[in-house]
């Protein structure tokens, strides 16, 4: 399914900025500018998750919707888990 290569993308985003977040803040010289940025493209990256993983249970048939939605779930709580450490 297209929409599920898309999501995985924007997942991969999202780890990237993680990343991004956890070498900035590990600098000893923490630019605060480029963090709020990184912030907003991390809010920005869990919206169109969120919106992705609506659209993809929408077009799941009744019998996946379960499997399907503990993935999302999973992907997102471990997404959440790092943005908030």
């Amino acid at each position: 399914m297209r929409k599920k290569r898309i999501r995985a993308g924007h997942r991969g985003s999202t780890t990237r900025i993680l990343n991004h977040i956890d070498e900035l803040v590990a600098a000893e010289d923490l630019d605060l500018s480029r963090l709020a940025q990184l912030r907003l493209s991390l809010e920005e990256k869990l919206q169109i998750l969120k919106q992705l993983d609506g659209e993809i249970l929408d077009l799941t048939k009744e019998g996946d919707l379960e499997e399907e939605i503990q993935d999302s779930r999973t992907a997102f709580m471990q997404l959440w888990s790092e943005w908030t450490r």
